[in-house]
C-alpha cells in the first residue's frame, strides 16, 4: 500500500488529505522488471565476446558487457559516454567512414561479419572480428555489435603465411629437381597412377618437363611410356610414409637420376631428384683416362726396357683396343713418298693386310699424310 497526505487550507478551517493506492501490482512489475535487466546483465557479461548495445537511430552506446570493459580497457562510464570511433584504430581502411558502411549493410542487407582493427583505451591495437545486426529491444531499434579477439587467429595465420613463404622461396632456390604429387589407386588401393601437384624450376630444367605441362595432369598424360616401376615404388611411399631412395634410367626424358621420395602427407609423395648423368659421364671419362694412363705407362714401359718397335706397337695397340672396343686393329708406317709397311696388327687378322706387307697410297692421300701425321 503507497499512502500519501495532503494538507488542505479552506477559509474557515484546515483539513488533511490522505490517500491511500494499492500498488502491489506496480511493484510486482518493477521487481520483474529489475530480475529481468539483472539477468540480461548477467547473460552478457558471462559471454567471452564483447558486446555493444546502440540505439538504432542515433548510433549511441547505451550497453556494454563485462567483457567489453576487459577487452578495450575502460570503465563503463567511459565506454557509454564514447562513440565507435574509440574503439577503432583509425588505419586506412578502418575508420568512422568504414564503420558506418558497415552500418548501412547491416541495415539495408542483414547481420554483417567483417574484420576491424581494434584499439584499447592504451593505444593497443589488435585484430577482431565484428558481428553487426539490427534488431527490436523493448520495441525499439538497437545495433547489437559483438566483438571477437582474433589476434591469436590472426597470428597463427601470418606465421603459416610466413612459413609458406619460406618454402616457396626454399622449394624455388633448390639446386636438386623437386616434385609434389598426388597418388591415385583402383578400387582395391593399389596404386595405378599420380598427379603432378607443383615442380620446381630444378625440376623442369633436369626434365625438360614444365609446370605448365605436367601439373594438375597425371604421369599416364604427360608420359605414356612411364616404367611402372616408378609408380609402384611412389606408391609404397605415398601409401605407407616409408621413405625409399634409389638410382634409375628414365627412357622417358634420356637422363640417369639419383631419386630421394618421401611422404608429405597421407596419399602424396615429393620427389627429390639429382641428374646423375654428368657424373656418370664424369666417371666414364675418369675410367677412359685411367685406361690411356695405363696405356702409356705399359708403352713407357716397353721403352725403357729396349724392346723392339714391332713389340712397343704391339702394345700400344693392345691397350688401344682395351679402351675401344674393336675386333681388329693395325699400324702401317708411311714414309713421305706415300710408301707404307703393315708393322703390327691385334685382334682378328685383317685379309691381305699381314705383317711387312708394303703399300702404296695415292698422291693426294700422300700430301694429307704430310699434313696430318708424324712421320719417320
Amino acid at each position: 500500500m503507497e499512502i500519501t497526505s495532503h494538507r488542505l487550507d479552506f477559509a474557515f478551517h484546515r483539513a488533511e488529505l490522505v490517500l491511500a493506492l494499492d500498488v502491489t501490482e506496480s511493484l510486482a512489475v518493477q521487481r520483474r522488471l529489475v530480475e529481468s535487466e539483472r539477468r540480461h546483465r548477467e547473460i552478457l557479461d558471462s559471454l567471452h565476446e564483447a558486446v555493444f548495445v546502440h540505439d538504432g537511430g542515433t548510433g549511441r552506446i547505451l550497453q556494454v558487457n563485462r567483457r567489453v570493459l576487459d577487452l578495450y580497457q575502460v570503465e563503463e562510464e567511459e565506454a557509454l559516454a564514447a562513440d565507435f570511433e574509440r574503439f577503432s584504430s583509425g588505419e586506412e581502411g578502418y575508420t568512422p567512414r568504414e564503420a558506418a558502411a558497415w552500418v548501412r549493410k547491416a541495415r539495408m542487407e542483414g547481420p554483417q561479419l567483417f574484420e576491424w582493427r581494434s584499439r584499447t583505451a592504451r593505444g593497443h591495437v589488435f585484430w577482431a572480428e565484428v558481428e553487426l545486426r539490427f534488431m527490436e529491444l523493448d520495441e525499439q531499434p538497437r545495433i547489437l555489435a559483438v566483438v571477437r579477439d582474433i589476434s591469436g587467429r590472426k597470428a597463427a595465420e601470418l606465421a603459416v603465411q610466413e612459413s609458406e613463404e619460406r618454402y616457396r622461396r626454399l622449394f624455388r632456390s633448390l639446386s636438386v629437381g623437386m616434385a609434389v604429387h598426388q597418388i591415385l589407386t583402383d578400387e582395391h588401393g593399389v596404386p595405378v597412377d599420380y598427379t603432378f601437384l607443383e615442380v620446381n624450376p630444378a625440376y623442369e630444367r633436369l626434365t625438360g618437363l614444365t609446370a605448365e605441362q605436367v601439373v594438375g595432369h597425371s604421369v599416364r598424360e604427360v608420359l605414356p611410356q612411364v616404367d611402372e616401376e616408378w609408380i609402384r615404388r611412389f606408391g609404397a611411399v605415398a601409401l605407407t610414409g616409408v621413405p625409399d631412395g634409389f638410382e634409375r634410367y628414365s627412357a622417358e626424358v634420356d637422363r640417369a637420376f639419383e631419386v630421394l621420395a618421401y611422404s608429405p602427407r597421407q596419399g602424396q609423395f615429393a620427389v627429390l631428384l639429382r641428374d646423375l648423368s654428368e657424373t656418370l659421364r664424369m666417371l666414364e671419362d675418369l675410367r677412359q683416362s685411367s685406361g690411356r694412363l695405363a696405356l702409356l705407362h705399359a708403352i713407357d714401359g716397353a721403352v725403357l726396357a729396349a724392346r723392339p718397335v714391332d713389340g712397343i706397337l704391339d702394345q700400344a695397340l693392345e691397350g688401344l683396343r682395351g679402351l675401344v672396343p674393336v675386333p681388329r686393329a693395325g699400324v702401317v708406317l708411311f714414309k713421305e713418298d706415300g710408301e707404307g709397311a703393315v708393322a703390327a696388327q691385334s685382334g682378328l687378322a685383317i685379309p691381305g693386310l699381314a705383317r711387312g706387307t708394303r703399300l702404296r697410297v695415292r698422291p693426294e692421300v700422300a700430301a694429307m699424310l704430310r699434313r696430318t701425321a708424324a712421320w719417320t
